[in-house]
């Protein structure tokens, strides 16, 4: 059992849930990480991601553009990634 506060094992768990398949899950994981405010660049970027696969465009245009307008998420994440992340197909 996952410890509820701990953002990293939810941003993990999520990402072996989309590596097979379930995206529903994952979605929920990432969605958690974003509820307790950790590594929220990389998991709006991963949970914008899944919504792009499924054919979400606006949900995922959203998640993929969000870091860039929060100082929470740090100069990793700039502007040219995440439109990287929107053209990829």
């Amino acid at each position: 059992m996952l410890n509820p506060n701990y953002g990293k094992a939810y941003k993990n768990r999520g990402k072996v849930y989309t590596e097979t398949g379930e995206s529903e899950k994952a979605l929920n994981d990432f969605t958690k990480v974003i509820f307790l405010n950790t590594d929220l660049a990389e998991a709006y970027e991963l949970r914008g991601k899944l919504y792009k696969k499924r054919g979400d465009e606006e949900r995922a245009r959203y998640d993929l553009i969000r870091p860039n307008l929060s100082n929470r998420a740090g100069p990793h994440f700039a502007g040219r990634r995440v439109i990287n992340n929107w053209t990829e197909r």
